[in-house]
């Protein structure tokens, strides 16, 4: 068998994404995720934008950890965010993880995109976040980030949940947690293949206590 959670991924195919700051016709936050590192959000510029700004992240039901967060930005010199934070939605209500970190761009061009990344050496974990601007390089009143990047896992479910086919090989959980899989699933693999396998829970994972992850195997499904 091989296990099919995936250690550290871009979680934003997984998130609904919101924000409360005023974007540019075509160029809102649905742009932070399009894989495009020159055209992303962009804010309305006839609005001087009012910090902190929030941008939430919401994994539907799914606990994830955050590693690190990667923001693309062209033209970071002239628009680029300078000063971010993360609050996690811990406890009913949001608790800040990290604040004040400063990110520095050199770039003008806006055909060119810089990265920049924070990194949690301790991931927190949390059903939703939100990157909290305080402030940034703002050319004619605008800033922009072109592509956002979450890395890290989903990591469990508060309630029951059947797991679909595109997220068995994500899912890892705390045992006791109750997920139910299906009796088969299609598996995506490193290559770009796909293949249809069975799908059964691995044993406790015992480098890391009271953790499991999803096992895939080719036919025949194991038993129970």
């Amino acid at each position: 068998p091989m296990t099919g959670f995936a250690a550290s991924e871009n979680l934003m195919r997984w998130v609904t994404v919101t924000t409360d700051i005023p974007c540019q016709p075509e160029a809102g936050a649905d742009r932070l995720y399009d894989g495009k590192n020159t055209e992303g959000m962009v804010t309305d510029g006839s609005v001087k934008p009012a910090f902190p700004c929030y941008i939430e992240l919401d994994f539907g039901g799914y606990a994830a950890e955050v590693s690190d967060l990667r923001l693309h930005t062209a033209g970071g010199k002239d628009m680029g965010v300078t000063n971010l934070g993360l609050e996690a939605w811990q406890d009913g209500r949001w608790k800040t993880v990290r604040s004040g970190e400063m990110l520095r761009w050199n770039r003008s061009d806006s055909g060119n995109a810089e990265s920049r990344e924070v990194h949690f050496s301790q991931p927190p974990r949390a059903e939703k976040f939100r990157l909290v601007i305080q402030a940034a390089n703002l050319k004619d009143q605008s800033f922009r980030i072109d592509e956002l990047e979450v890395l890290g896992a989903l990591t469990g479910v508060r309630e029951k949940k059947q797991v679909t086919d595109t997220e068995i090989g994500y899912i890892r959980c705390e045992t006791g947690e109750n997920v139910t899989l299906p009796s088969r699933i299609t598996a995506y693999l490193a290559d770009g293949s796909s293949a249809s396998m069975g799908a059964a829970w691995g044993t406790p994972d015992t480098s890391s206590e009271g953790i499991r992850t999803c096992l895939l195997y080719t036919s025949p499904s194991p038993r129970d």
